[in-house]
């Protein structure tokens, strides 16, 4: 993890590897808190954050 948002809006991962590719299919995120809603993220199928490279996944939520 390199980096998470202070409001909790978003977090970025970080693949520091030279040459290894990380596979992260079906990793879940989850967020949890006492003031927030839950929310969670599934990675999709087949994807794969590439050698020195970072994904940022942001929360959205949605009122009902």
């Amino acid at each position: 993890i390199k980096r998470i948002d202070p409001k909790g809006d978003y977090i970025v991962i970080e693949n520091t590897c030279l040459k290894k590719p990380i596979v992260m299919t079906n990793w879940t995120l989850k967020r949890r808190g006492v003031d927030v809603p839950s929310n969670s993220f599934k990675f999709e199928k087949h994807f794969v954050l590439h050698p020195n490279k970072h994904v940022k996944v942001k929360i959205y939520f949605y009122f009902i």
